[in-house]
């Protein structure tokens, strides 16, 4: 079998820099942690995580229930394993419908 080596890299769509005052400020009233963060505490990034298109495994969430979806992400894990009790903390903290390339996410 051939080996096929590459890079990608990726960008973020929206840079978080201009607004980390404003999401670390969201980060300690949405998920208030025992101690308040600030900027150097934190690794933060931005991710579509669903849309009203048709996703991978066949199914799709119905545009007037994304508003629904980002009140109930907050505070819930980014990945399987991200636990609020030891690092890495994982959470989302933030979540906004936003039109993109004439899709909703």
């Amino acid at each position: 079998m051939d080996v096929s080596l590459g890079r990608i890299t990726a960008h973020l769509a929206d840079p978080v820099e201009n607004r980390l005052k404003e999401l670390v400020q969201a980060i300690n009233n949405n998920i208030a942690p025992p101690a308040a963060v600030t900027e150097e505490d934190v690794y933060i990034r931005a991710m579509y995580i669903a849309s009203d298109e048709v996703n991978s495994f066949g199914g799709r969430f119905p545009s007037d229930e994304l508003e629904h979806l980002a009140r109930l992400i907050i505070d819930s894990p980014v990945m399987v394993g991200h636990r609020k009790d030891k690092l890495p903390i994982g959470r989302n903290f933030h979540a906004a419908v936003v039109d993109r390339d004439g899709k909703r996410w």
